[in-house]
């Protein structure tokens, strides 16, 4: 069953570069009641948009859409999961790809990991990254790279028995393998 997709884009002037300074677009898509976009990056063609998708039995699915410069949508994906998903993060990576970033909320235990997709132009794969530990439930909040390609991830650390939080800083090679992981509290 298709459901009608009001798909709100907002963006800041200082992003475009044809003056417009917002577009709406009504897309259909299969199974997908609602969506959300928490992050936007500018490129060459358009741009990139990183978040959430409900789908009719309100599972939340990462999702992603690229859009021309004047909002025709170019493409979208959602990647399937049980509870509650989202991208928090998009960047333009040091390679001419993007990383997303964001956070899997496991539905029966309520506890959250972190996600880290490389995705070329066209959504392939290139890195598929998890990060977990059974003592925090991990809330993803910003993601950067540097010029050697390394992220450096941003979250929140519920930790699962005090319920105290902390920052958390990870940092990974540009394969997304760990390399550093710091907690603040």
């Amino acid at each position: 069953m298709k459901k009608t997709l009001l798909l709100s884009f907002i963006i800041l002037s200082g992003l475009l570069t044809n003056a417009q300074t917002s577009f709406y677009k009504y897309v259909n898509e299969p199974n997908i009641a609602s969506s959300n976009f928490f992050s936007c990056v500018a490129t060459s063609s358009g741009y990139v948009f990183a978040g959430s998708a409900n789908n009719l039995i309100f599972d939340s699915h990462l999702f992603f859409a690229r859009t021309s410069t004047t909002g025709s949508v170019q493409q979208m994906r959602s990647f399937p999961a049980s509870g509650y998903n989202n991208f928090s993060c998009v960047i333009q990576t040091t390679d001419g790809n993007f990383g997303y970033y964001g956070n899997e909320l496991n539905s029966s235990t309520f506890i959250g990991s972190l996600v880290l997709l490389k995705l070329d132009i066209v959504g392939n794969y290139l890195i598929t990254k998890t990060y977990s530990d059974p003592n925090y439930s991990f809330t993803s909040r910003k993601m950067v790279q540097d010029s050697q390609g390394n992220f450096y991830l941003l979250a929140t650390a519920s930790n699962t028995q005090t319920l105290e939080n902390s920052i958390c800083l990870i940092k990974t090679d540009p394969t997304g393998t760990i390399l550093d992981q710091k907690l603040f509290d």
